[in-house]
């Protein structure tokens, strides 16, 4: 095992300041701290006082998708979490991952609702991946508290694999989001977890291990255009930004639990996609669809196609 949990950037210990680092927490002069940013951004809070209503955002997304370098970052607010560490590998032959690595994000603790730490970095290169370990950068939850001094989750970290095997291995990746202190906080955002093989595109996954109760979660951005092998998104709020927000997918899109996804343009072989269950709570959002999916919708949430464009 490799424990780097909580060795990232120190979440704030006087109170009304900001989690340091890159995506620390941000300072509040009320109550309620916000989780630290990294992967995925960190949860704001929220509260009323006298009829006054007061709001916090979480901490920014920063760092590389295919070759993060940095830690988690801390928490808001007396006493934010602590962010991840960084766990970097890189092994010249075949590395056999059978443990597991913890580059998580703590949680927010008493008196004044700190925010969680964001999860931490794990990268590993080897000639050959294989293994049925764990990777965790998750980030920390934020404080739990029965008044409103309620902290927000931290976002995910990154977690980025390269190597022969690397998209099938067996190993169990999380770089989910903590959750928030009370229902007046916000979930973090999931982190990214980025997969990458010789001679072939990336596959990233964004995924939390459950859905909030209210899906109120920072949503994660990832700057298109994108060309993945796979994309997996779970229990997540996922936007695809910048001047060109287009999914391109040569093998898979895989859509699970309760979600959102927002793109312009979303580019699948048939081959590759048997369905789109769009569950009750999801939504997902798109201006073109190409090839026009010739395959059953099951559509409970909120579907929002502009146009479909058919493949030649």
């Amino acid at each position: 095992r490799i424990e780097a949990k909580g060795l990232g950037f120190a979440g704030d210990t006087i109170g009304n300041r900001a989690g340091k680092g890159p995506g620390g927490g941000n300072p509040d002069a009320n109550r309620g701290g916000s989780g630290g940013g990294h992967g995925g951004p960190g949860g704001g809070s929220q509260w009323s006082i006298s009829g006054a209503f007061y709001q916090v955002t979480g901490g920014a997304q920063y760092d590389d998708l295919l070759s993060p370098s940095l830690p988690g970052s801390g928490g808001s607010q007396q006493f934010g979490g602590e962010g991840g560490g960084v766990v970097i590998l890189s092994v010249g032959g075949a590395a056999n991952l059978g443990g597991t690595i913890d580059a998580s994000g703590t949680i927010g603790r008493c008196c004044g609702g700190g925010g969680g730490g964001s999860g931490g970095t794990i990268r590993i290169a080897a000639a050959q991946i294989s293994g049925a370990g764990s990777l965790l950068a998750d980030g920390g939850g934020g404080f739990v508290s029965e008044a409103d001094f309620v902290g927000g989750g931290g976002g995910g970290g990154r977690i980025a694999v390269s190597g022969g095997g690397a998209q099938s291995a067996a190993l169990v990746y999380s770089a989910g989001p903590g959750a928030p202190g009370g229902v007046l906080a916000q979930r973090g955002g999931a982190g990214t977890v980025a997969l990458s093989e010789p001679s072939s595109a990336p596959s990233f996954i964004v995924a939390a291990p459950s859905p909030h109760a209210d899906f109120i979660a920072a949503p994660t951005h990832i700057p298109g255009p994108l060309s993945l092998t796979r994309l997996r998104v779970k229990n997540a709020d996922l936007h695809i930004t910048g001047a060109d927000p287009r999914v391109e997918l040569s093998e898979e899109l895989k859509l699970e639990g309760r979600y959102q996804l927002d793109a312009s343009t979303l580019i699948f072989p048939t081959a590759g996609l048997t369905s789109f269950l769009v569950p009750a709570g999801s939504t997902l959002s798109l201006s073109n669809v190409s090839p026009t999916p010739q395959l059953p919708f099951f559509i409970a949430g909120i579907f929002s196609l502009e146009s479909a464009v058919s493949a030649a």
